[in-house]
């Protein structure tokens, strides 16, 4: 009971020494025996005591050494403080500690200017992959920048561009680099091609009751998507290596490419109908036969497979509707004092602004 009661180092003693006491003398035992054995226990306390005290000791001032150091200096200090200690417990191979020490010290001087100058190096590259894409088309530049951060992420990893698997990861890269295009422009072409279709509505529900005002209006609304989808986003793409959303976007199967393991094969069948992506049908924008983009897709003989819509159908088939071909038609004067023009039969307020975007200045009439 005294010893579990026992907080202080004396007290421990204490108790340790009447435990010893309070054990009856043996046969062949002795009073002076049993004495010594008490104070020995009484000892062997104040003992582990003063080693306790002594490894707090120690562990305070090696802290101590090291407070409001960081990274490198830490680390360095922390490797001093290892092999200073490992010297005072083994002082006969103090040279090889030293050694150990002098090693770990190398090693950490390799990490921390691989640490230190890795993200300027990695900075370095990109910007120089950047500053050689200028002037380039916009899948050019995609395509080395895709290249560069697949290398920089090789180099990361310590392993070789040239082997098989860095090879495997760039090429991967291009893929998915390809692949996020492809997506970011159909969902493009499909977002024009909904604003559309909704200011259309609009324009029938707002001149409801005024004849084809309406309808007009809504036509209007749709030709100048289509013109900037079938004739102007293509001519930009090819003539300043732009990659803007087109018409044939509309009518495409975006694909989930394979990527290539070395030793695992491929990850994804474009063969495996989950791995296929096909753009989904909105509402009343959908590709398949329905809807406006249906109506579009009858009208360029495409259907839902063909990528490459002719500009001369598209022009042929906006022509057809609006005005039968007739370049002269003019449409009924409208109570805003405007009137559709032209074969296209285009509102006279749109001919400025649309010449300019197409053409580069603008012009009062076709």
């Amino acid at each position: 009971m005294q010893s579990i009661n026992a907080r202080t180092v004396a007290e421990r003693a204490a108790a340790a020494s009447a435990a010893v006491m309070a054990q009856p003398i043996g046969r062949d035992g002795s009073k002076e025996e049993r004495d010594f054995n008490a104070r020995a226990a009484s000892q062997k306390i104040f003992a582990q005591a003063t080693v306790e005290a002594n490894n707090a000791l120690r562990d305070t001032q090696e802290a101590l050494k090291t407070a409001g150091l960081s990274g490198y200096s830490k680390s360095l200090a922390e490797i001093n403080l290892q092999i200073e200690k490992q010297i005072e417990l083994n002082p006969e191979n103090a040279d090889t500690w030293r050694k150990v020490g002098a090693a770990e010290k190398e090693a950490l001087d390799l990490q921390t200017r691989k640490a230190l100058f890795q993200g300027q190096q990695d900075n370095l590259a990109v910007l120089s992959a950047e500053a050689s894409a200028v002037g380039k088309s916009d899948d050019a530049y995609r395509e080395l920048m895709a290249t560069v951060q697949a290398k920089i992420e090789l180099e990361r990893q310590g392993i070789a561009v040239t082997s098989a698997a860095g090879k495997a990861y760039v090429d991967n890269a291009k893929k998915l680099s390809d692949f996020n295009a492809q997506i970011e422009r159909t969902k493009a072409a499909w977002d024009e091609a909904k604003q559309a279709g909704g200011q259309a509505i609009d324009d029938i529900v707002a001149n409801l009751g005024k004849g084809s005002t309406g309808l007009k209006s809504a036509a209007a609304d749709i030709l100048k998507t289509v013109e900037q989808l079938a004739l102007s986003n293509p001519l930009k793409n090819l003539l300043l290596g732009q990659h803007l959303p087109t018409i044939a976007d509309l009518f495409t199967h975006v694909v989930t490419p394979s990527l290539s393991i070395p030793g695992l094969g491929s990850l994804g069948s474009a063969s495996n109908p989950m791995y296929v992506v096909p753009v989904p049908g909105i509402g009343g924008l959908t590709g398949q036969g329905g809807g406006i983009l249906g109506w579009l897709g009858s009208l360029f003989g495409s259907g839902a497979a063909n990528d490459n819509v002719p500009l001369s159908a598209a022009a042929k088939a906006v022509q057809s509707i609006e005005s039968g071909g007739n370049y002269s038609a003019l449409g009924p004067l409208l109570s805003s004092g405007d009137r559709a023009y032209g074969a296209y039969q285009i509102m006279g307020a749109n001919i400025g602004p649309w010449t300019k975007s197409a053409l580069g200045y603008s012009r009062r009439s076709l």
